[in-house]
């Protein structure tokens, strides 16, 4: 989800990234540091990095085939945030052993200490 206190588009090209926004609402918040009611542009939200394509597609062609393009931009994102989990899982699997290595080294060299 993205938030913005500007008028949000469905279709947005920065550079070389596209933002595809769809669910637009206009919604009042209040500030938690003043109290104040203000007014604010939620939308659910997904990029993609025009290089990812293999031809480069227009505006106009992105917002022909918006469900196309926000469909993909959302499946590919959803992949890439699932491998980043499992990376980080085995991340912190391999720390965890490493850890119970150096505590099983740890134990030896106080058991071959104390037995001398």
């Amino acid at each position: 989800m993205v938030k913005s206190a500007k008028e949000l588009q469905p279709v947005l090209k920065l550079g070389d990234k596209v933002y595809l926004r769809k669910n637009i609402n206009q919604v009042e918040v209040t500030d938690e540091m003043t109290g104040e009611n203000r007014q604010e542009w939620h939308a659910d939200e997904y990029m993609f990095k025009l290089d990812e394509l293999r031809k480069e597609p227009t505006i106009q062609e992105i917002e022909n085939n918006f469900e196309l393009y926000y469909g993909w931009a959302k499946e590919k994102r959803e992949k890439e945030n699932e491998i980043k989990q499992k990376k980080q899982e085995v991340e912190k699997l391999i720390d965890e052993h490493y850890d119970l290595a150096d505590l099983k080294e740890t134990v030896d060299m106080l058991l071959a200490q104390s037995l001398m």
